[in-house]
């Protein structure tokens, strides 16, 4: 009895299937006394009358190892290999020792049937606890899962926001990806046109270079050009100052040559004017002599 309410301590509380894997435990282990008065029937022993009215509803408690002990006792084995408890046959003629014998198997059976009651009112509270541990059990077991259906619902609700979430992820991650892939057309579109204008950036350093040197031959050529020009001129500069002094000189020549000649004129003037009146004296004595 102990050992199969060990058994039934030691099976799992969690299962769904527990009640009835722990019914079917107890069934195996223990026969019910109907099921014991009908294998003893079958085999053809006969059970007292106080036996039967003993007999529990198999429906509610399970029978002890006892019973089945005191209904197997019997030289003839059962069915299931266990011994029957059979009783002498009762003969019209029987002597004496005969009913003494069955008096005191009787008396044995009374008294073990007053332990079988014993061991029955032990089943009893064994089994009421059972029930109770099983009713406590079972409200754990309710208690446990209404705990547990709550996280449940919540990691459902974090789920489907985790799908949301993620889902508006996948979306930015689109949006990000075709501005990437925007961007990338972009870029290759500057690469283009970065290897173009270093292209034309070096033609024009090679056209800047031979500008270059042609502005320096140039440059030098018209240094060459302005040094002659300058060259000439300061010869020209020192001819013309030349002339200019020579013809300063002639100038003055000239000026003097001027006063001179205006000198001998005013002198020849002075000189006419005195013969002309010379002249007019004469003419007026001797034209009035003649």
């Amino acid at each position: 009895m102990f050992q199969a309410l060990q058994n039934v301590i030691d099976l799992q509380p969690d299962d769904d299937n527990s009640l009835e894997v722990i019914q079917d435990h107890f069934d195996e282990c223990y026969p019910t006394s109907d099921e014991l008065v009908e294998n003893n029937v079958d085999n053809g022993n006969v059970i007292p009358e106080v036996m039967q009215s003993s007999r529990i509803d198999s429906s509610t408690r399970p029978a002890s190892p006892a019973q089945s002990g005191m209904l197997n006792k019997s030289e003839t084995p059962l069915v299931n290999g266990k011994e029957n408890c059979q009783l002498p046959p009762q003969h019209p003629f029987k002597s004496s020792r005969d009913s003494k014998s069955n008096d005191t198997e009787l008396i044995a059976l009374r008294k073990e049937r007053d332990q079988l009651l014993t061991t029955i009112e032990e089943m009893k509270h064994c089994i009421t606890e059972y029930d109770r541990s099983l009713q406590h059990m079972v409200e754990e077991k309710a208690l446990s899962q209404k705990e547990v259906n709550v996280p449940v619902a919540d990691l459902i609700k974090e789920r489907d926001e985790a799908v949301e979430e993620l889902a508006t992820i996948e979306k930015a991650f689109g949006d990000l990806h075709r501005r990437f892939e925007k961007s990338k057309q972009i870029i290759e579109g500057f690469k283009q046109n970065e290897e173009a204008l270093k292209k034309s950036i070096d033609e024009y350093k090679s056209l800047l270079q031979r500008q270059e040197r042609k502005y320096l031959a140039l440059k030098k050529h018209a240094e060459d050009q302005l040094l002659k020009v300058n060259q000439d001129t300061e010869g020209l500069k020192q001819e013309y100052e030349t002339n200019i002094t020579r013809l300063q000189a002639s100038l003055r020549i000239s000026e003097l040559q001027v006063k001179s000649l205006e000198s001998q004129l005013q002198q020849k003037t002075r000189e006419n004017e005195e013969l002309t009146k010379i002249c007019d004296e004469l003419l007026s004595k001797y034209g009035g002599l003649t």
